[in-house]
């Protein structure tokens, strides 16, 4: 009685996003996302992100010019519409309570942005400390213009009397921000080691709450 020959079972490819027409760029930026964040810039092939993305490799230099222009398409979409949020919210606050509104949403818009986005968080914490021209050059157009809304923002809360007198707004929003930074990029130890991560929506509007609460207390001329 003969055997039958199995025949081994490739595996199958890792297709981010079906490559019709219309969406080639966004299975690119897909595609190019998760392998930035993976293995980094300079490890990347324009090959292996055409392979991911289930496209011919020509397609990146037609839509993109090449490898760079892909990275800076994916940090400046990231980046833009953070920046967009930014300006909406930190505008300059006329009352304690709308600075704290305001503050707070922030927070919590950056929060979630930063833990439904794992993969360009990762680019850009690690890209930008690594000294990427590009990345610097994307970081100070949109990144930092973040970090200079939330500096200005409580820059007219002191002007209005809000914010203490001796709150020095810069160091005041680099605490801020730093925290939110901080605690996005631990989240994988605080999940591991506590069982909580601020993907789950109860603990990050607690740690929101908190933030805020703790913010507040530090730079207000009266306690909330």
């Amino acid at each position: 009685m003969s055997k039958t020959k199995k025949t081994e079972k490739k595996p199958e490819k890792v297709v981010e996003a079906q490559a019709s027409p219309e969406n080639t760029k966004d299975a690119l930026i897909l595609a190019a996302t998760r392998l930035f964040a993976t293995v980094g810039y300079d490890k990347t092939t324009v090959k292996d992100i055409s392979e991911r993305a289930g496209v011919n490799v020509s397609l990146v230099s037609y839509h993109f010019q090449g490898k760079e222009n892909l990275y800076r398409a994916v940090l400046e979409q990231f980046g833009t519409a953070r920046l967009s949020v930014a300006e909406r919210i930190l505008v300059s606050p006329s009352s304690t309570e709308e600075f704290k509104v305001r503050l707070k949403m922030m927070v919590e818009e950056m929060f979630y942005f930063m833990t439904q986005n794992i993969d360009l968080c990762s680019i850009v914490q690690r890209e930008v400390e690594s000294g990427l021209p590009v990345a610097k050059d994307v970081f100070k157009n949109t990144f930092l213009k973040i970090f200079e809304k939330l500096n200005q923002f409580i820059a007219a809360a002191k002007k209005e009397k809000i914010v203490r007198a001796d709150v020095d707004p810069f160091v005041a929003a680099s605490v801020v921000h730093g925290c939110i930074m901080h605690l996005s990029k631990m989240d994988h130890i605080a999940k591991e080691v506590y069982g909580v991560t601020l993907q789950d929506e109860s603990h990050r509007k607690k740690v929101v709450e908190q933030l805020v609460e703790f913010y507040m207390n530090g730079l207000l001329r009266d306690k909330v």
